[in-house]
């Protein structure tokens, strides 16, 4: 892959105007918490890449515009790989912030990745959301087809109403979506 983790978070990100503008607007706490719940899953449904992007340099950074969501990213960690995340639209209605630190375990034709941080959507009359995204499973790594699965669970933590919506993956490792 030509792009760096920081662009790879970026396209990860380019539904959010869209489903985060509209969540703004919504008073029941439950539709909301769909929402955002929504949100995640257009990440997760981002995230398979058939080949690995660059990891960035330490201290490298990326300004984007994604519609109205101006978003800044910088890798302050190699070790593992860790990216600071801030991002906000230009109504200031929302803001999106914390770390990902990206961990693999690999084996002979398969990685593990877990994405680990923590990630705020906070809403500017204070509706705050805490994500937890689930792990992923690449397969056919150097032979047979190649295959990419998401594993364990997520979580989308309304903090403000204390209500949560919890997302589990079936371990599908052998059932994987074929890139061929």
């Amino acid at each position: 892959d030509r792009r760096t983790l920081l662009q790879v978070f970026a396209y990860e990100l380019r539904e959010a105007p869209y489903i985060l503008n509209k969540t703004y607007y919504i008073s029941n706490p439950i539709e909301k918490l769909k929402h955002m719940t929504s949100f995640v899953i257009s990440q997760i449904y981002l995230s398979p890449l058939r080949i690995k992007p660059f990891n960035p340099l330490l201290g490298e950074t990326l300004q984007i515009k994604i519609g109205n969501l101006n978003c800044y990213f910088e890798q302050t960690m190699i070790n593992p790989p860790t990216t600071n995340i801030y991002c906000f639209d230009s109504d200031g209605l929302y803001k999106i912030y914390g770390h990902i630190s990206i961990y693999t375990k690999t084996g002979v034709n398969n990685c593990k990745i877990i994405k680990l941080g923590n990630i705020f959507v906070e809403y500017k009359d204070g509706q705050k959301y805490k994500i937890y995204y689930p792990s992923y499973f690449v397969g056919g790594i150097t032979v047979g087809k190649r295959s990419f699965n998401v594993n364990d669970s997520s979580l989308v933590i309304d903090e403000t109403n204390r209500i949560v919506s919890f997302i589990k993956f079936k371990d599908r490792k052998n059932e994987g979506i074929n890139y061929n």
